[in-house]
């Protein structure tokens, strides 16, 4: 055995063992959590069932105390030969008011004549002599209280449970029942009383299982009913058992739900108190645990097959290095004609110059004479083409490296390549000699592989104590993530902002029509480039929960002039119309919420119909659904007469980097994030989005969101020409002398041009600490400060001057690409007045000059930062 083949066996056994291991210890982790869950289920029940126990038998014990105590007045009073009623209604008054519970108290004779109680109307003859418990009392010398099942009082005009106590004369003889009827309600609220989970269930049955009360009511269903003796077939047997109390778990309780259930027979009446709790509830954090497990084994195997593919790579190259370097040239075209794996030589054109019988076999070519001088990018999948020409290209200029992609054969058939490509001299000439590798039963075995591993994902059930280490490195790689972001940002942002300033600058001096132009239109492609990377920034920061939305009162008309503004010229150039409509009522309405994403949603939603229309109109509208006093419930529609989508398209449409059709973004272009982005902002805002179209006659994307009215009054916005910033500064402020404060040499070019521009003097530092040392020697109208800065960066540097120089007053006004919140929050923490993106517009930078140059300085550091 080779040394390779043996480091690489070794690498396969120790990457295989160190999954397992994984499994293993998440799968027992989950299962002994997933106990835990069900254990503390058990104990709520246990403990609200023996608490219903105390309330239900405490009230009862009362009930009868009150019934014993009238009976006593009855039966004394009997012994003297006449019932004062007057004393007798007195008596039932103060007991009544003991127990509130009570919808009343009521006496009947002998006969079953009620005719002494609460709303008792002698007139109406009520009789209870055909009801079973004054039967079983006048039948029965039992003095105890008797229970009575749920049934609709005739006086009481109720259902109501029935206590009730025989009197006698003073010679034993029965003279009569007193009765105290309780109102179902009053169980009912007895046990809405309990504040738990939700779908928990409380509900109280008489002996025989039948419903007396239950808690959330269900009066529209079956088990809902009073009366209705529905139970799961384990309750049912457990009462059956005799057995006084008990905890066991059902998958089918009465109501459908799975549940974990106690119950116990109540102590001083013959009824039975249940509590059942929904294991869809008790089980969510245990089902989190398992999807954060899920995430965290899955991310642990894919980097496992991350570090195995490199390291094999690493191993396949060096032993390719070696026998390279053992081979001479003279035995070269013999391992290549012998080589299993495809073998071939490329021209600068990409024209075929040789390859090896295995290349020729997977491209379906008899010989090499039938390819020879064809053009390999011709074989390569329409879908990999591009990538391919710019590989190829990569080569001729001197790079090595490799690439995945899919050839089509002669025949037709479709492959999966892996190719490793170095520049090599031939003639005189750079050509592309690469090794590729037919890698087809490779993806599909790791297609295979991907599918088994999400089969065991849904099969783990518990995690481990010993992963919450493992739960550190997620949090650890979610921080790495968010401060990828942040660099990110500032990395693209910054060479794009000397980009854009550059061509400004380029295009001011420009005198050339047709310089002017390419300069435009080199501005379009940048700005177009700003524009993808605001949409990967803006679904990163969604996916990585940092986009907070602001709060703030608004007008619809602006929202729907600077769609217009924005997208009016692009489709009058298409010959489109552009149509908006708001209605009368909504016009000069004022909402709260966040009228810039509001904005950005329709932006997308217009951008994309303009984009996929070719003829006709596109139509912006809102329509109020509901209104109330607070709140508007609108709906927002933008309809277009395009391409229209298919259902199988409108299923994938929301998703990120897709499109209705992957030829699309050859032929519209595109990035497939607005639609994602929209969707997303929709959801954070609390509405709902959704698309109605037919292919061929248009599409109708609307999205519906419930805004809270504002009743504070909204100015219009630039109902009035004004004089342009740029020439107020140069009006106002000339000669001002302004601190710039950038490490980047373009980007000082940039900024010092547009500040010279408008007749300002400006001094420039390249980091924090000459920005500091400046300070403590000049006195400056304007600080313009950059954060990231080596030696010393922004945020530093401003405490510094703050604390000592001669520009504590100064307004200073941060200048970077960082654009997430907390980056904003930091600067105003560290004093600074406003804030400028990168790359930003030369209006938005004299906007904010002549803002801080027009305000006299102020001691109070308290400025918000500019949105």
């Amino acid at each position: 055995m080779s040394t390779t083949l043996r480091a690489r066996t070794l690498l396969v056994i120790a990457l295989l063992g160190a999954n397992l291991l994984v499994f293993v210890l998440a799968a027992y982790s989950l299962h002994h959590s997933k106990a835990l869950y069900e254990e503390q289920a058990e104990t709520l029940t246990k403990n609200v069932v023996g608490s219903l126990d105390q309330s239900v038998s405490g009230s009862i014990r009362s009930i009868d105390l009150a019934l014993h105590a009238i009976v006593d007045d009855l039966e004394q009073q009997l012994a003297k030969g006449k019932i004062d009623e007057a004393s007798i209604s007195a008596s039932i008054a103060r007991n009544q008011q003991r127990n509130p519970e009570l919808e009343g108290l009521r006496i009947a004779d002998a006969s079953g004549l009620v005719f002494l109680g609460t709303g008792v109307d002698k007139a109406a003859a009520v009789s209870w002599a055909d009801r079973d418990y004054f039967i079983y009392h006048r039948d029965n010398a039992d003095r105890s209280m008797r229970f009575r099942k749920p049934r609709l009082g005739r006086v009481a005009k109720q259902y109501i449970v029935n206590f009730s106590r025989r009197f006698n004369t003073s010679d034993g003889r029965f003279a009569g029942v007193v009765s105290a009827p309780v109102a179902l309600t009053y169980f009912a609220e007895l046990l809405a009383q309990y504040e738990l989970p939700p779908d928990t269930v409380l509900i109280l049955r008489d002996a025989d299982l039948g419903m007396v009360a239950r808690f959330p009511a269900a009066p529209d269903r079956p088990v809902g009913q009073v009366g209705d003796t529905s139970v799961s077939a384990e309750l049912r047997t457990l009462v059956e058992s005799g057995v006084k109390s008990a905890t066991y778990h059902t998958s089918k309780a009465a109501d459908g739900r799975e549940r974990t259930v106690s119950f116990r027979r109540l102590n001083n009446v013959p009824m039975i108190a249940i509590v059942g709790v929904s294991s869809d509830q008790y089980l969510s954090g245990w089902k989190a645990e398992v999807y954060k497990t899920a995430a965290m084994v899955a991310g642990i195997l894919l980097l496992s097959v991350l570090l195995g593919t490199l390291l094999f790579r690493m191993l396949a190259n060096s032993e390719r290095d070696r026998k390279r370097l053992a081979l001479s040239e003279e035995n070269l075209r013999t391992i290549i004609e012998t080589e299993p794996e495809c073998v071939k030589l490329v021209d600068t054109e990409g024209r075929l110059v040789q390859m090896n019988p295995a290349g020729l076999g997977m491209i379906e070519a008899c010989s090499l004479r039938q390819v020879a001088g064809l053009s390999v990018f011709d074989l390569v999948a329409p879908e990999d083409r591009q990538a391919f020409v710019e590989f190829h290209q990569r080569v001729i200029n001197g790079q090595s490296g490799m690439l995945e992609f899919a050839i089509i054969g002669l025949n037709g058939a479709r492959r999966t390549m892996e190719s490793h490509a170095v520049p090599v001299q031939v003639g005189g000439e750079v050509a592309h000699l690469a090794v590729t590798r037919d890698i087809t039963a490779r993806k599909q075995s790791e297609l295979e592989l991907d599918a088994y591993r999400n089969h065991l994902e849904l099969l783990v059930e518990a995690r481990t104590a010993e992963l919450n280490a493992a739960k550190d490195v997620a949090e650890a790689a979610s921080r790495t993530k968010s401060t990828f972001l942040a660099n990110m940002s500032h990395e693209l942002r910054t060479p794009l902002n000397g980009i854009t300033g550059m061509i400004r600058l380029a295009r001011a001096r420009m005198t050339d029509e047709k310089g002017r132009d390419q300069l435009d239109k080199a501005k379009f492609a940048a700005d177009h480039l700003l524009s993808v990377i605001n949409d990967i920034l803006d679904i990163s920061k969604i996916e990585a929960d940092r986009l907070v939305l602001e709060t703030t009162d608004f007008k619809l008309a602006p929202v729907f002039d600077s769609l217009v503004s924005l997208l009016g010229d692009k489709a009058q150039a298409r010959g489109l119309e552009l149509h908006t409509e708001i209605p009368p009522e909504l016009f000069n309405q004022a909402f709260s919420g966040d009228p810039l994403r509001l904005g950005q949603v329709l932006i997308n939603l217009a951008a994309n119909a303009v984009k996929f229309t070719e003829r006709g109109s596109i139509t912006v509208r809102v329509i109020e659904r509901e209104s109330s006093r607070g709140a508007a419930l609108l709906r927002f529609e933008v309809i277009d007469t395009g391409i229209g989508l298919g259902p199988e398209d409108k299923a994938r449409i929301f998703s990120a980097f897709e499109q209705a059709d992957s030829s699309m973004t050859r032929k519209y272009g595109g990035t497939g994030l607005g639609l994602a982005i929209s969707k997303r902002l929709v959801g954070l805002m609390g509405g709902k989005i959704d698309v109605d179209s037919t292919p061929g006659l248009g599409s109708n994307f609307w999205f519906e969101l419930s805004l809270p009215k504002s009743g504070r009054a909204v100015a219009d916005e630039g109902s009035a020409a004004i004089e342009q910033p740029a020439s107020q500064i140069l009006r106002l402020h000339p000669g001002k002398r302004i601190l710039l404060v950038e490490d980047e040499a373009l980007n000082q070019e940039v900024a010092r041009g547009m500040l010279e521009y408008v007749g300002l003097i400006v001094d420039v530092a390249n980091d924090g600490e000459q920005a500091v040392q400046l300070a403590r020697q000049k006195d400056y109208a304007l600080i313009l400060m950059d954060i990231q800065m080596p030696v010393m960066n922004g945020i530093s540097s401003t405490r510094a001057i703050l604390a000592e120089s001669k520009n504590q007053q100064t307004p200073i006004i941060a200048m970077t690409a960082n654009v997430f919140t907390e980056d904003k929050a930091n600067c105003l923490a560290a004093g600074m007045n406003d804030y400028i993106a990168k790359p930003f517009h030369p209006d938005r930078l004299y906007q904010t000059l002549l803002k801080w140059l027009t305000a006299e300085k102020q001691p109070d550091k308290e400025a918000s930062l500019a949105a």
